[in-house]
């Protein structure tokens, strides 16, 4: 199946595939907008693959989730180290290649780094004993009364 998500969490986009996209509502300049990510908007985005997005959440952390991640590390830091090494395992075998206070601190916090990874990844392993045809909803009522 073909599918779209369209949501305003960023999370989701960790989701993308080959037969998924992600319909993110943003705002820019105080003006609400609809970005369509597949895999290449998003590596044009940001230069990295659905599943690198986690690996970004696990440095950056989300406060909004109340994930950790490393403190002291940002947006353009995470991006820079998963481009260079790809994975959170990967930066920390090559820990003695990064200097300075960027490796004191993930050193300091790779344990909530790790955890932030877990928190962060959407599972999409869960057994589910229903058919498609039987979670389809038509002729859905909605109640617009109190709002």
């Amino acid at each position: 199946f073909r599918s779209v998500i369209s949501t305003g969490d960023r999370d989701s986009l960790q989701l993308i595939s080959d037969s998924t996209r992600v319909l993110l509502a943003a705002t820019k300049m105080g003006h609400p907008e609809i970005i369509n990510y597949d895999k290449a908007a998003l590596f044009e985005k940001y230069g990295l693959t659905p599943s690198q997005m986690v690996e970004l959440k696990a440095l950056m952390g989300d406060k909004s989730d109340n994930i950790p991640g490393v403190k002291g590390v940002g947006e353009v830091t995470g991006i820079n180290l998963i481009k260079e090494y790809e994975t959170l395992e990967n930066i920390y075998e090559n820990i003695d290649n990064i200097k300075g206070s960027l490796q004191n601190k993930l050193i300091s916090e790779k344990e909530n780094a790790f955890l932030s990874r877990e928190l962060g990844t959407i599972k999409c392993d869960l057994e589910i004993d229903k058919e498609i045809k039987d979670l389809i909803r038509n002729n859905i009522e909605i109640n617009l009364r109190g709002l």
